[in-house]
């Protein structure tokens, strides 16, 4: 056998076009079940509202007891809180303590649930949308609006366990609230008055209520209260900044807008209570100092104010007064050289390591040391860190920009680094020099005369401890002002305003449900396309075969109310499948152009696919072509053709084989048809076994005794795959035609079926029982002329005196959009030389 009749072209799009055509109604079902769903979900869920606020946290200085952090404060960070810092920050606000102190401010510990769900907000809009446009009509007075009623927390008292109750009024300005479990009276109220519950108290607001409401709420433990609350909070840093946002969420716009600026207040509380605690301490540890250093101001005072009355001196010398002042000049100049030092000394040492080193540290540094080279290059990062930051916000690290920028951020360093390491090595030989100085004048303290020595030693000792305390009352004074103020080191940017609605998103779940219910669809379909196997269209006969297909017979009644309804071609010749079978003669004459094909077999690969209907269709089609035909059941299993020609079925076929005289026998069992040119043998009594009556020399010399009498001879033979019976008759015959029927015939029994009959005895294929509504993609341009034809047809029958109804069926629904452009004659021609050509083309190749 030829193997190349069967080929596997790859899927186009054509084909992905007609699975979803074709199974349309399976996808649409499907996404409309997966939309009607996320409707009711959307529809019975209770609405989420957040609201937002916004906070700025700082670092607050001058509060600093450890030269270390102020070092740190004023040269790393500039003031400005690091990452890190911002981060923790981040997590104190989320930690339960604020929660707690959150909770408690708005007594968070009652709750009370949503009485409407989504679909109940959509139709309380709806009818405030009603009113206001009836009320705005001129002549009506816009009356108040209503108070709707809702539930206000007064206090919670404190509970071990959770509790839960409901609010039922039993009239439109009382209630009676009861446990939700047991059904307990827990107590009555009055609408706008204060209830005092058992361990809660809450107003119940609003205008009158219907009689019957019903509101739930809930009381919880201060724990479960503060971990609801966490759960509903979302804390976030905005990126290169020092802001921080603060989500929170709730079932109620006004709890969602109460939660996020209690956790605000209650975290700004608290870092007040931190830094008033923190200036506390500090000013204990300052009163502690103080009072050390005022004891030994005191005792330097004392020790002076003896030694001048008991060696009754008052004053120094000029000269020495002079000495000790430019003594004490020098020390005040060694302090601050040593206290620039220093911090150069940390920048230096830090610069390279920090990420975030302050340029303004720098700068005041430069500023202080009169290093304009160290100023410039201060500002030189400034402007490289500023670049940085907005590098990094549009582009990742390994940019080339980000990367070009931190290679002049660190040779900016390292310029900045080299120059205080200069500037370090001059200062420690400007302090060497002080400090000879200060040796040179303790050396002149030291020649004077005793007494003035002393004096000038007790002079010192006192002003030194006058400056050191005269500074700590400085710092105490500082910290009084920043305990006394109860200022923090946060600034509430935004506060919580009106809570928009966030769940459920109604547009964006039904514009997914839309999305996602097709693709579900599309991709059902295609699986349950993979999982057929069946032929659907012509398509699918072109991947397994080049074998031409000579017609596509549509989908009609056959039980439309009369006898002979299957014989379409005869009782509706100019309906649209009458013109099908016609296509197939027309075929079959051109396959026979050369070599004339007379003895046809037409026969299926299994059983119930059409054949018979169209063997019978197909010689009335012949017959109206005034050619002379003969029909013969040569079905000898299952015989129906002479239910479709309401004819007996014996004599037939078997008895003439059966008969002595053959040529007398088939005068006598052929039926002369109501159909010019058409004559017909049925099957005849069924023998036990047709195989061998079909397979026997009689049959083959009846054969040929009526091909002399017609010019076409077809025979209704069984299904290949079943019964052997139309092998053996095809091997006598011109050839045979095979009946395809869609969505019922495997395309594995087609190529079985195929493979048992030798390529040059098949004619072609004839796919049958097409479902035009739903295949129009393939066949609406064939059909649609012949559905106006008909309808004209029908048009004109009406216009007579005996009207006729025609059914042809659900597959051959009429359309009025074609054939009227064009003249009938002209349009027939043109698509019956398309049909022929088409035809020729695939046959010839």
């Amino acid at each position: 056998m030829d193997d190349t009749r069967y080929i596997d072209d790859e899927i186009d799009l054509r084909s992905y076009l007609n699975v979803m055509l074709r199974r349309r109604w399976l996808i649409g079902i499907i996404a409309g079940v997966v939309l009607l769903t996320v409707v009711v979900k959307t529809l019975t869920t209770a609405p989420v509202y957040e609201s937002k606020s916004v906070i700025q946290v700082y670092k607050k200085g001058g509060g600093s007891t450890n030269i270390k952090s102020l070092l740190e404060e004023s040269f790393v960070t500039g003031g400005s809180l690091s990452s890190a810092m911002i981060q923790t920050q981040v997590e104190i606000l989320k930690s339960r303590t604020v929660s707690e102190r959150a909770a408690n401010a708005i007594n968070y510990q009652l709750q009370v649930e949503p009485e409407h769900k989504m679909i109940g907000i959509l139709i309380n809009r709806l009818k405030a949308k009603v009113t206001n446009i009836f009320s705005s009509k001129e002549g009506l007075v816009k009356e108040r609006p209503i108070k709707p009623v809702s539930i206000k927390p007064l206090s919670v008292g404190s509970v071990m366990e959770g509790c839960s109750y409901f609010l039922k009024f039993d009239g439109p300005d009382s209630y009676k609230i009861m446990e939700d479990k047991s059904g307990a009276l827990a107590g009555k109220g009055e609408l706008n008055k204060p209830f005092f519950g058992p361990n809660f108290s809450i107003l119940v607001e609003g205008d009158h209520a219907r009689k019957g409401r019903k509101i739930k709420f809930s009381v919880l433990t201060p724990a479960s209260a503060a971990e609801g609350l966490q759960g509903s909070l979302d804390v976030s840093p905005i990126r290169n900044t020092e802001l921080i946002t603060i989500s929170a969420t709730a079932l109620y716009p006004s709890m969602a807008t109460a939660k996020a600026n209690a956790l605000v207040s209650g975290y700004k509380n608290l870092t007040v209570l931190k830094n008033t605690e923190d200036a506390a301490r500090a000013l204990h540890f300052i009163d502690e100092q103080i009072e050390v250093l005022e004891r030994s101001l005191r005792f330097s005072e004392s020790r002076l104010m003896s030694f001048k009355k008991k060696e009754k001196l008052v004053s120094l010398s000029d000269d020495a007064r002079v000495t000790l002042q430019q003594l004490m000049n020098f020390d005040a100049e060694l302090k601050r050289s040593e206290s620039l030092r220093k911090q150069a000394e940390f920048i230096a040492k830090n610069i390279m390591k920090s990420s975030d080193m302050s340029d303004k540290g720098i700068a005041a540094l430069g500023a202080g040391m009169k290093s304009q080279r160290l100023n410039a290059l201060a500002q030189r990062l400034s402007e490289l860190q500023s670049r940085m930051i907005t590098l990094k916000t549009n582009y990742k690290e390994k940019h080339p920009l980000v990367v070009e920028t931190l290679e002049q951020i660190k040779e900016t360093k390292k310029g900045i680094s080299a120059e205080l390491s200069s500037i370090i090595a001059s200062m420690k030989v400007n302090e060497r020099s002080i400090k000879d100085n200060i040796s040179f004048y303790e050396k002149r303290i030291k020649g004077l005369p005793d007494a003035e020595k002393r004096l000038a030693e007790l002079t010192r000792e006192a002003g030194v401890q006058q400056i050191a305390y005269s500074s700590l009352l400085q710092k105490k004074q500082e910290f009084e002002i920043i305990k006394a103020s109860e200022i923090g080191n946060v600034w509430v940017v935004d506060t919580a305003g009106s809570a928009g609605m966030i769940k459920p998103k109604t547009k964006m779940n039904i514009m997914l449900s839309v999305i996602v219910g097709l693709f579900m669809g599309v991709g059902i379909a295609f699986f349950l396309e993979f999982l057929d196997n069946t032929i659907k269209n012509p398509d699918d006969l072109k991947q397994i075969t080049e074998i031409p297909l000579l017609g596509s017979i549509a989908k009609f009644d056959t039980q439309a109310g009369g006898n002979n309804e299957e014989l379409i071609t005869h009782t509706m010749p100019k309906a649209s499948v009458s013109e099908a079978f016609r296509t197939v003669r027309t075929n079959i004459f051109f396959a026979s152009f050369d070599t004339p094909k007379k003895l046809i077999s037409i026969t299926s690969a299994l059983h119930e696919e059409g054949k018979t209907l169209l063997a019978a269709n197909l010689a009335v089609s012949i017959a109206h072509a005034d050619k002379k035909v003969l029909l013969i059941d040569a079905d000898m299993r299952r015989p129906r053709l002479h239910r479709i020609f309401n004819q007996k079925r014996t004599p037939g076929l078997s008895n003439i084989v059966m008969a002595e005289d053959i040529e007398g026998a088939i005068g006598d069992v052929t039926r002369k048809l109501p159909i010019s040119g058409l004559d017909m043998i049925c099957s005849g009594d069924i023998p036990h076994n047709p195989n061998e009556v079909l397979g026997s020399q009689k049959l083959k010399s009846i054969i040929d005794m009526a091909s002399e009498r017609y010019e076409y001879i077809l025979f209704d033979t069984p299904p290949i795959l079943l019964v052997s019976d139309s092998v053996v008759l095809i091997n006598r015959l011109d050839g045979a035609i095979f009946v395809v029927n869609t969505e019922k015939t495997e395309k594995n029994a087609l190529k079985q079926a195929l493979d048992a009959v030798p390529n040059e005895k098949v004619l072609g294929l004839v796919l049958n029982n097409i479902n035009i509504e739903r295949d129009g993609y393939y066949y609406r341009y064939y059909y649609q002329y012949y559905y106006s034809y008909e309808d004209q047809d029908q048009s004109i029958q009406k216009k007579g005196k005996h009207h006729r109804k025609k059914r042809v069926g659900k597959g051959t629904k009429i359309s009025e959009s074609a054939g009227k452009s064009l003249g009938v004659k002209s349009f027939y021609q043109s698509g019956r030389d398309i049909i022929k050509n088409s035809f020729l083309k695939r046959f010839i190749r």
